[in-house]
């Protein structure tokens, strides 16, 4: 089960939860990496967390990663699908595929649903009854 980590205002896996998602070890995740380092771009492809950013990381989800870690890799999805190119199988590619949707609908009904409380909220504020609108809202 994927964590639903977000950083930077974006979904992100840790590195374990792509080895999960793409049914390889965490090591050739790190191996793919390492050997094409220059396909990847910080900040795009992912977030190397270390030090202040990692106590942080640590703090908001503690259950992601064990104290003891120097650093911690968040994959974007460009990180995803860079990962998925390296990897390049039938089963990756669907892994990818269904994480993507998933993920995309997901963010896009939350976001749907903030904008529906944000119209409410100014049509509460704007409305000519608003202060009896909201005693009645705030009855036992």
């Amino acid at each position: 089960m994927m964590m639903n980590i977000r950083y930077n205002e974006q979904p992100v896996l840790l590195t374990k939860e792509v080895a999960k998602l793409y049914s390889v070890q965490q090591k050739e995740i790190g191996k793919n990496f390492l050997e094409h380092i220059e396909r990847f771009e910080e900040g795009e492809h992912f977030y190397l967390l270390e030090d202040e950013e990692l106590e942080m990381f640590i703090k908001e989800y503690p259950k992601a990663v064990s104290q003891q870690e120097d650093y911690v890799f968040l994959w974007t999805d460009k990180g995803l699908y860079e990962h998925a190119r390296l990897l390049n199988g039938k089963n990756v590619w669907r892994a990818y595929c269904e994480y993507i949707y998933h993920n995309f609908e997901y963010w896009e009904k939350v976001q749907r649903f903030i904008r529906i409380v944000q119209n409410a909220a100014s049509f509460i504020e704007t409305h000519p009854y608003s202060n009896e609108l909201m005693r009645g809202c705030n009855r036992k």
